[in-house]
């Protein structure tokens, strides 16, 4: 019994008949392997879609992460902006405000108090509003003498759709105004699919002198004046 072996049978009309002897342990051991392997085959598969479930929940806590960050920047650099405009007042002005307010709380300390108006509106000199439709790069603000240089590209964030609207420049003053500029014969309405240059150069208006000029204001309106995109950006922070 120990030397019984199976015949395998190769035959061929055109070829005369084959026959190999095959000991039962190799027919075992084949059985075995195939086994091992389905066995394998199933591990990786589960190990697999174990390993995928962990990839898709760490980019979607990596975008998660992602997104903070970003909120987080945001909100340091309107604090930064708030900072540079706070420096730029002069350090006895503000001695002598906070002395007034001061002798002023001391002499009328029976009366009601009423909260005094801030000087500078930060949140209409910051204010920001995204909606995805637009994006602006390559801003740049270039101030030589009494004439103002701006330029920037327009690109269209909706596929396959047509954008139309108007865009508005203003300059930030060191002190938190924002004056308007009137660009004359610049052409900043646009209509585009995908990105349009913007360039226009203006005079600087006479209530700014260039040693006052903080930043730059734009805002892109559609056409029927919605405003999808305003943003401030510090002089410092551009080319």
């Amino acid at each position: 019994m120990n030397d019984a072996k199976y015949s395998i049978l190769f035959m061929r009309d055109d070829l005369d008949v084959r026959r190999f002897r095959l000991n039962p342990f190799w027919l075992k051991a084949l059985v075995v392997v195939l086994i091992l392997l389905v066995v394998v085959a199933a591990g990786g598969i589960y190990f697999g879609a174990t390993a995928l479930v962990d990839n898709i929940s760490l980019q979607r806590a990596n975008q998660d992460l992602t997104r903070r960050l970003e909120e987080a920047e945001v909100r340091l650099t309107t604090l930064s902006n708030m900072e540079k405009i706070l420096e730029s007042y002069d350090s006895r002005e503000l001695q002598s405000l906070l002395s007034t307010g001061h002798t002023d709380s001391e002499t009328n300390a029976d009366e009601p108090e009423i909260p005094a108006e801030p000087t500078v509106d930060l949140s209409s000199v910051f204010a920001n509003v995204d909606t995805g439709a637009v994006r602006l790069e390559n801003v740049r603000l270039d101030v030589e003498g009494r004439r103002v240089q701006i330029s920037f590209n327009l690109l269209n964030n909706l596929n396959n759709t047509q954008l139309s609207g108007d865009t508005h420049l203003a300059l930030v003053s060191n002190d938190g105004r924002i004056v308007e500029l009137e660009a004359k014969g610049a052409d900043l309405s646009f209509q585009i699919h995908r990105r349009k240059p913007m360039r226009a150069r203006v005079a600087l208006p006479e209530s700014l002198e260039p040693d006052n000029v903080f930043g730059l204001r734009l805002t892109v309106t559609r056409e029927d004046g919605k405003v999808i995109f305003s943003e401030t950006y510090p002089q410092n922070s551009l080319g």
